[in-house]
């Protein structure tokens, strides 16, 4: 009888534990998007911003379609192919590449802004040697967002 109530038991249990629903739905991106420059903010350990940098650099042409993005340059034949994954959850839409290569080895892009003709994605940077600034001083982490338009 304690085995039949144990085994009872530990059925239930089972049932009972269930796997917290996936809320996330996937999405894709299309077209030939062109860099319109980079921002990234520095952060010392208390949040408090140290440096914010604005550059103009190379021209940039991301092209996406359902599964793919293509990135090249002007001035550089090479084309850097990855797989991209672009996840909702709620009101917050993460882009993931599968090669790290894609943009400043970092492979979760937030999709902060979004229009029909705009896009601002941003990352949380720790690499160190992103962080440095002023006199050999470094960051604790940095934010940088990449503005695109589409073409």
């Amino acid at each position: 009888m304690k085995r039949i109530v144990f085994l009872l038991f530990v059925v239930i249990s089972i049932l009972g534990c269930k796997k917290d629903a996936d809320n996330s739905t996937s999405e894709t991106l299309s077209g030939k998007w062109t860099t319109g420059g980079y921002d990234l903010q520095l952060y010392n350990s208390s949040g408090v911003e140290v440096s914010h940098l604005i550059a103009d650099a190379i021209k940039t042409y991301w092209t996406f379609d359902n599964k793919q993005v293509k990135i090249s340059t002007d001035i550089n034949m090479n084309v850097i192919v990855s797989d991209y994954t672009l996840k909702r959850n709620a009101d917050t839409r993460i882009l993931s590449f599968s090669n790290p290569d894609v943009a400043v080895k970092q492979a979760d892009w937030r999709i902060e802004e979004q229009t029909d003709k705009h896009m601002r994605i941003t990352s949380r940077i720790t690499d160190k040697n992103l962080l440095a600034y002023g006199d050999n001083k470094t960051a604790a982490y940095g934010i940088l967002s990449i503005y695109l338009s589409k073409e």
